[in-house]
C-alpha cells in the first residue's frame, strides 16, 4: 500500500499554497451570531478584569512597600499606611473571581456555539460541491479532518485561548499605563523592551504558522489513509495487508513526527527568548531604579511597582505565545475549512433556474466531448450525440470503460461537459433548476449505496412524503417485501453504515424500491439487475418493465437478454454512438453487437448474494473484484459457540487501571528525555519563586543607604537567570514535547494495528462505523500528547460534545461516500437536518475523559497470526469443513449454516450454487477468516509487494486490462482515484483480478468474480483462471450456471446444508434443485 508516498507527491503543491497563505483571525469568527456577540462581549470584560488585576497588584505591592520602608521604625504608622492599601487588596479579590468565571465560561460556550455551526456550515458545502470535486479536491481524509481534528483547533482558540490571550495584553497595557503613572523614568527605559519581545513574537508566529501548517497536512494523509483502509477493511483482510496497511500508517505519522519535533523545539526556543530577555531587561531596570532612588526622583515602592508592572506586563506577552502557537494552527486549519467553505461549485443550483411545468421526457445529446476533471487529458467521449423521444427505451451497450455510466452521470449533472450539451423536452439542462432536474430523474446504479438507519428510510429517500403503503408497495414491487418481512424489525431493521448488515443483492432491490418510490418521468437503470439471482430478476425485471411504461429509460447492460425489448439500442464505441437500431436490426447489421450476443447466446448473466448480512463479506464487487484465499501460517479458530464469543470481546472495565499510567509506562525509551524535561521543567519553574525572592530583597534593598551595590549583584543574578531560562524553556518544551508526540504517535500506531487485528463483525458494529474509527485514531489520540505536554484547563467544559462530533464525522463520511447517491436523490437538507439532530441529542451530554485506548487493549475473537511462526513451505489446498454450525453476530437468531461438511480435494474445482440465504458465500468468509486509492501498478501488486514489472504487466494482460492501462497517459502510475473512482466497474475489477491472478495463492474463493465484465472480458478472465487450475483450489460460488459447468464437483446448498453434489450432467439428470435453477436461467435466456 503506497499512498502515503503517493498523495504526499500529490498533495506537495497544497503544502506550498497553505505555508505561504494565512487565513484572517476574524474569519474564524464570521459565524458568531447576536448572542455570541454578546458571550464575547462579556467574555472580553472578563478577561480584561482578569488581566487588570496583576498590575493592580504590584501597585498595592508598591504602596505596601512604601508603608514598610517609610515607617520602618514607627510601627503605628506602618499599621495605619497599611489599613489604607488592604480594602483595595479585598475589592480586587472580590472582582477578580466573577471575572475569571466570565472569561473562561463565555469564550467557550460561546467558541462551542460557533464551532458547532460552522460545522454544519462546512458539511453544507461539502454537500453542494460538484460531483468532480469529490474525484480531485474533496477527499475522504480532507473532509474527515476539516469536520474534526481542524475543527477543535479551531474551537481552542477561539475560545479559551482567546480569552486567555486578550487577558495577558490587558495585563501589559494595563501595566505599562501603570508603571508610567509610579516611575516614568524607569518606565520609559523598560518601554525600550517591548519591541525587542515584539520582533521575537513575530518571528516565532512565522516559524510556527509554516511548521503548523505542513504538520496539518501530514495529518490529514494520515487521516485519509485509516478511512481509506477502514473503508475496505476486507480488501485488506483477504489479501493479509494488515502489516502493508500499518507500514502506510506509519509513513503517514513519520512527517507529522518530524514536524512535531520542530515545532516543539522553536516553541521553546521562542518561549526561552522571552524569558532571557525578560531577565535581562530586569537586571538593567533595577540597577537605574536604584539610581533614580538614590536621587530621589521616587520611592522604593513606586520604582518597584513600574519595574514589575511594566516587566511582568512583558512577561504576560510569553504567557501568551503559546495561544499565539494555538491562533497560528487555528489560521493553518482555518484555511482548509474555509476553501471548502467558500470554493464556488462549477455546478451549483440556479436560483433562476427554469422549472418546466411538465417533464415529458425527451432527452436530446449533441456532440458531448467529456473528460473526467481528474483526468482531463483523456477524453472519455468525443462527440457523443443520441436524442431519445419521450416514453422511450433505450439501451447502451459497449466494453467496459467506453462511456456508458458516464452518459447517465451527465444527464443528472453530475458532471458538465466540456463541449456539446444535454436537453431535455428541448431545455439545456444546465438552465434548469438543479434539484427540479434531479427530482425528475431515477437513478439505479450498479453500485448500490444506502444510508446508515433503517430500511425504511432508505427506501423513503425516494419521496419522503410516502406513506407506509407506498413504501411496502414499492419494496414488492422490488422483490424486497419478503426479505424485509422476516427480520424481527422488517422495515425499522438498521441496515448499518453503508448497508453493511445486509448482501448486496438486498441492497440493490432497496436501491431499486427507492427509485420505484421516487415515480420520476425519467429513469436510469445502470445494471440495475446485475445483483440479483435468476429468480429475484425475472421479478423484478418485470416490476420494472411495469415501472418503465410511459417513462423514457436508459438502460446500461452487459446482458444482452435484459436489453432485447428496448425500442432502441446504442452501441457506444470510443466514446461516441456507433450504431442503433433494435435488437434485430443490430444482430443482421453491427458485426459488434452480433459477436457480442454469440459470445452470451448460451448464458444468463444472472448475479446475487446470499441473504445473509455478511453476504458479501467474500463476494466480488467493484470494491473488491476477487478474494482468493493465501494460506495464512496458522489456520485461524472459528468458534463453534458463537453464543459465548459474542461477549469476549467486551472489556473488563476493573481491570484497566490507570489509562494515564499505562499510557506514561508504556513509552519505550523514554527515561532520559523524562529526566532532562522534567529537570528543564523543574528550574523553569523554580526560576519564579526564586525571582519573587529576590525582587522583595531589591525592594527592601532600594531603603538602605547604599542600594546600588546590593542591587547590582542582583542584576548579575538575575542575567544568570535569564540565560538558563534560555536553555530550561527550550529543553523543557523540546522533550516533554517530543515525548507527547511519540506517545501519541506510537498510540495511534498500537491503536491501528489493534483495530486491524479485530473480527470483521466488530467492524460493523453502529458504534464502530468508519468515521467513528477515524475520530478514534486520529482525534482522540491527541488527549495523550496534551496530558504530556500540552495540559489544557477548562477541557472538562468541551467533553460533553465529543460523542456527537464522533456522530458527525462519521455522518460526513457517509456521505462523501455516497454523494452521488445524495445528489441523484436531492438528500442534502436531510442530511444537514439528521447532523442538527445529532448536536441537539447531545447537548449537556456527559461523556468520561477515558478516549476509546479500550481498543487498544480488546482481545479479538478471532486470534491473529503470531509473529513468531514460521511460515509453511508448501500449501496443496485441501479443504474440509466438519458439521459446522454458523450466524452472524449481528442476527444470532437467524442460522446461515447448519451442521455444514464438506470436503474438497487439493487442486480440485469446485462450485457452490443454490437459492438465495442458502450460506454459499458464508462459507467463503469462514474460510477467508475475516480498490483503495493507489496508482495502477499498487492495486495490482496489493499483497504481492515484491512483484516484478514484468509480472505485473502478465497479470494484467490475464486480465485483460493492460491495453486499457497502458493508453492511460501515466500508464501503470496512473491513480485510480479514491475507491476506485477513476475507473469503470468493470475496469475496477479487472484490476482486483489481476491482483490475485499475480498472488498466485493454492486456494482460490471466486465469489461471482466476472459479474461486471462484458463478454469479451469474461472469455479471456476465465480463460486465465483456467490456466492456474492444476496450480491452485478453485471454490466458485455462482448463480450464472454457465461459469461453473466445467467444474470437478458442484454442491448445491439450501438452508446452511449441501442437498445435491456431482458433476454438471449429473445434477441436471437427478431434475433437483439444480435442475430447477438451470431451466429458469434458460427461461430467462430465451
Amino acid at each position: 500500500m503506497q499512498v502515503a508516498a503517493e498523495n504526499r507527491d500529490e498533495t506537495e503543491t497544497s503544502k506550498e499554497d497553505i505555508t505561504s497563505q494565512t487565513l484572517p483571525f476574524y474569519k474564524l469568527l464570521s459565524q458568531a451570531d447576536r448572542l455570541d456577540w454578546i458571550l464575547m462581549v462579556l467574555g472580553t470584560l472578563g478577561s480584561i478584569v482578569h488581566g487588570l488585576a496583576q498590575p493592580v497588584g504590584y501597585l498595592l505591592l508598591g504602596k505596601a512597600l512604601d508603608a514598610f520602608g517609610n515607617h520602618i521604625n514607627n510601627t503605628n504608622e506602618m499599621v495605619n499606611a497599611l489599613k489604607k492599601v488592604v480594602p483595595y487588596v479585598w475589592y480586587m479579590a472580590f472582582a477578580t473571581f466573577p471575572a475569571g468565571i466570565l472569561e473562561i465560561g463565555c469564550w467557550m460556550y460561546a467558541s462551542e456555539r460557533q464551532v458547532t455551526r460552522l460545522r454544519l456550515t462546512f458539511l453544507k458545502a461539502v454537500l453542494s460541491q460538484e460531483i468532480g470535486a469529490f474525484d480531485t479536491d474533496l477527499t475522504s481524509g480532507k473532509i474527515i479532518s476539516g469536520i474534526s481534528s481542524h475543527m477543535s483547533i479551531i474551537q481552542d482558540a477561539i475560545g479559551e485561548k482567546l480569552g486567555h490571550f486578550l487577558s495577558c495584553f490587558a495585563t501589559f497595557f494595563s501595566g505599562v499605563l501603570i508603571a508610567f503613572i509610579s516611575c516614568w523614568e524607569v518606565s520609559l527605559l523598560a518601554l525600550f523592551v517591548v519591541p525587542m519581545i515584539l520582533a521575537i513574537g513575530a518571528t516565532y508566529t512565522k516559524k510556527m504558522n509554516a511548521i503548523s501548517a505542513t504538520r496539518m497536512s501530514f495529518l490529514s494523509e494520515a487521516t485519509a489513509m485509516v478511512e481509506q483502509s477502514i473503508s475496505h477493511i476486507k480488501t485488506v483482510f483477504a489479501f493479509v495487508g494488515e502489516n502493508s496497511a500499518i507500514k502506510s500508517f506509519s509513513e503517514c505519522l513519520a512527517g507529522q513526527l518530524h514536524m512535531s519535533k520542530n515545532e516543539a523545539f522553536v516553541k521553546g526556543f521562542g518561549t526561552g527568548m522571552f524569558q532571557i530577555v525578560t531577565f535581562c531587561s530586569w537586571a538593567l531596570i533595577v540597577f537605574v531604579g536604584a539610581i533614580v532612588v538614590v536621587a530621589g526622583r521616587a520611592h522604593g515602592g513606586d520604582v518597584i511597582a513600574a519595574v514589575m508592572s511594566i516587566l511582568f506586563g512583558a512577561i504576560s506577552l510569553t504567557y501568551a505565545a503559546p495561544d499565539m502557537q494555538i491562533f497560528n494552527q487555528a489560521k493553518a486549519a482555518g484555511k482548509e475549512v474555509f476553501q471548502v467553505i467558500e470554493r464556488k461549485p462549477m455546478i451549483y443550483t440556479n436560483r433562476e433556474g427554469k422549472i418546466l411545468d411538465l417533464v415529458n421526457g425527451s432527452i436530446d445529446i449533441y456532440d458531448v466531448h467529456f473528460a473526467y476533471p481528474s483526468r482531463k487529458e483523456t477524453l472519455i467521449l468525443q462527440g457523443f450525440s443520441l436524442s431519445i423521444a419521450a416514453g422511450k427505451v433505450v439501451a447502451l451497450v459497449g466494453s467496459s470503460g467506453c462511456g456508458k455510466s458516464t452518459i447517465m452521470s451527465l444527464v443528472t449533472r453530475f458532471y458538465d461537459p466540456i463541449k456539446g450539451d444535454i436537453l431535455i423536452d428541448n431545455h439545456s439542462i444546465k438552465d434548469l433548476d438543479l434539484k427540479f432536474l434531479r427530482r425528475n430523474i431515477g437513478l439505479v446504479s450498479q453500485e448500490p449505496s444506502l444510508f446508515s438507519g433503517n430500511i425504511e428510510d432508505n427506501i423513503k429517500a425516494g419521496n419522503s412524503n410516502a406513506d407506509d403503503d407506498q413504501i411496502q408497495k414499492a419494496a414488492q414491487m422490488a422483490n424486497a417485501h419478503s426479505f424485509i418481512s422476516q427480520f424481527p424489525e422488517q422495515y425499522l431493521t438498521e441496515v448499518g453504515q453503508r448497508g453493511v448488515q445486509l448482501s448486496g443483492g438486498q441492497k440493490q432491490r432497496i436501491a431499486i424500491a427507492r427509485a420505484i418510490l421516487k415515480n420520476p418521468p425519467i429513469l436510469l437503470l445502470d445494471e440495475a439487475t446485475s445483483a440479483l439471482d435468476t429468480e429475484s430478476e425475472k421479478v423484478v425485471q418485470a416490476a420494472l418493465e411495469t415501472a418503465m411504461q410511459g417513462r423514457t429509460v436508459i438502460l446500461i447492460a452487459h446482458r444482452l437478454s435484459t436489453i432485447v425489448n428496448a425500442d432502441t439500442i446504442a452501441v457506444v464505441e470510443n466514446g461516441i454512438v456507433a450504431e442503433t437500431g433494435t435488437h434485430q436490426d443490430l444482430l443482421t447489421n453491427n458485426k459488434f453487437y452480433h459477436n457480442l450476443f454469440e459470445l452470451q447466446n448460451i448464458s444468463q448473466e444472472s448475479y446475487t448474494r446470499v441473504e445473509d448480512p455478511m453476504e458479501e463479506v467474500a463476494s466480488i464487487q467493484t470494491e473488491i473484484s476477487s478474494q482468493f484465499l493465501d494460506q495464512p501460517d496458522e489456520p485461524r479458530e472459528v468458534s463453534k459457540t458463537p453464543q459465548t464469543t459474542l461477549k469476549k470481546g467486551e472489556m473488563k472495565e476493573s481491570n484497566e487501571g490507570s489509562i494515564f499510567l499505562r499510557i506514561w509506562f508504556g513509552l519505550k525509551k523514554r527515561e532520559v528525555k523524562d529526566c532532562i524535561g522534567s529537570s528543564a521543567a523543574a528550574f523553569a519553574g523554580i526560576s519564579k519563586p526564586v525571582f519573587g525572592f529576590f525582587i522583595i530583597t531589591i525592594g527592601v534593598a532600594y531603603y538602605r543607604n547604599n542600594p546600588k551595590h546590593i542591587v547590582g549583584m542582583y542584576s548579575i543574578i538575575f542575567s544568570s537567570i535569564g540565560f538558563l531560562s534560555l536553555f530550561a524553556h527550550t529543553l523543557q518544551h523540546y522533550f516533554f514535547g517530543v515525548v507527547g508526540e511519540n506517545a501519541m504517535t506510537n498510540l495511534r500506531r498500537a491503536l491501528y494495528a489493534a483495530i486491524l487485528r479485530n473480527e470483521l463483525a466488530w467492524f460493523e458494529k453502529p458504534e464502530n462505523s468508519v468515521g467513528s474509527i477515524t475520530s478514534r485514531v486520529i482525534n482522540e489520540t491527541s488527549t495523550v500528547k496534551t496530558i504530556i505536554s500540552d495540559p489544557k484547563s477548562a477541557k472538562g467544559f468541551s467533553s460533553g460534545s465529543s460523542a456527537a462530533y464522533s456522530e458527525l464525522v462519521a455522518l460526513a463520511s457517509e456521505s462523501a461516500s455516497n454523494i452521488k447517491t445524495i445528489a441523484s436523490f436531492c438528500q442534502e437538507d436531510h442530511v444537514i437536518m439528521k447532523a442538527k439532530v445529532t448536536f441537539e441529542e447531545a447537548t449537556g451530554a456527559k461523556q468520561e475523559t477515558k478516549y476509546k485506548i479500550r481498543d487498544h487493549s480488546r482481545q479479538t475473537e478471532i486470534e491473529p497470526d503470531s509473529p513468531k511462526q514460521s511460515p509453511h513451505k508448501s500449501t496443496k489446498g485441501e479443504i474440509e469443513f466438519r458439521n459446522v454450525h454458523f450466524f452472524y453476530p449481528s442476527r444470532a437468531e437467524v442460522t446461515v449454516l447448519d451442521d455444514f461438511s464438506l470436503k474438497i480435494e487439493a487442486g480440485s474445482k469446485v462450485a457452490l450454487v443454490g437459492p438465495s440465504g442458502a450460506g454459499k458465500s458464508s462459507v467463503l468468509a469462514l474460510l477467508l477468516r475475516f480498490m483503495m486509492s493507489m496508482k495502477e501498478k499498487d492495486n495490482i501488486c496489493y499483497g504481492n509487494e515484491g512483484a516484478s514489472e514484468a509480472e505485473i504487466i502478465q497479470a494484467a494482460m490475464d486480465a485483460n486490462i493492460h491495453e486499457v492501462i497502458s493508453n492511460l497517459p501515466r500508464g501503470y502510475d496512473t491513480s485510480v482515484g479514491e475507491k476506485g473512482c477513476q475507473l469503470s466497474g468493470g475496469q475496477k475489477q479487472r484490476i482486483a483480478i489481476a491482483r490475485v491472478l499475480l498472488k498466485k495463492p493454492s486456494i482460490m474463493l471466486l465469489d461471482e468474480a466476472t459479474s461486471a465484465l462484458d463478454a469479451e472480458s469474461e472469455r479471456a478472465i476465465i480463460y486465465a483462471l483456467e490456466s492456474l487450475k492444476l496450480r491452485a483450489t478453485h471454490v466458485t460460488v455462482a448463480h450464472r450456471l454457465s461459469t461453473v459447468i466445467n467444474s470437478d464437483t458442484i454442491f448445491v446448498m439450501d438452508k446452511g446444508k449441501v442437498v445435491e453434489m456431482g458433476t454438471h450432467a449429473a445434477l441436471l439428470a437427478a431434475d433437483g434443485v439444480y435442475s430447477r435453477l438451470s431451466r429458469l436461467q434458460t427461461v430467462s435466456e430465451n
